[in-house]
């Protein structure tokens, strides 16, 4: 806390265009990310980043760092754009300022992508399922 209010906050103040919001109830946050232009994902290592499948689930687009947990969510050119550099971001995010068919595209395909392969309802489903089995499983003995 007191790094991010004496060292980090006073930076991105003056810093055209970035905003910082800390801690935000998961409804207001996904109004922020829904608003927002694009998600950018900056870390150098990653799991599989929920903020990155929720952002594509909203249609908003994704800028990632490639590493290997967003490498594995984000089809580069398809349903997000990945950099490796900082000119590469630059060069990514020029393309989805200025080309709307590629803004559009890119959101259409990740909210299929989330559909199709990250469902919330089957994943329910598929829990739901797991804990009978081993309910079943417990009453069985084994």
């Amino acid at each position: 806390e007191k790094y991010t209010a004496a060292v980090f906050e006073p930076a991105i103040k003056q810093r055209p265009g970035v905003i910082y919001i800390p801690g935000l109830s998961s409804e207001d946050a996904h109004a922020v990310i829904s608003q927002s232009f694009a998600l950018v994902n900056s870390s150098d290592s990653e799991g599989m980043c929920l903020a990155i499948l929720e952002a594509m689930h909203l249609g908003t687009p994704i800028l990632a760092r490639d590493c290997p947990g967003n490498r594995a969510i984000v089809d580069d050119g398809t349903t997000g754009y990945l950099f490796h550099s900082p000119q590469t971001f630059l060069e990514k995010a020029e393309k989805l300022v200025h080309n709307n068919i590629i803004y559009r595209n890119m959101t259409r395909n990740a909210m299929e992508y989330v559909h199709s392969y990250h469902n919330l309802e089957r994943e329910r489903q598929a829990y739901s399922d797991l804990m009978k089995l081993c309910v079943k499983d417990i009453e069985a003995g084994i």
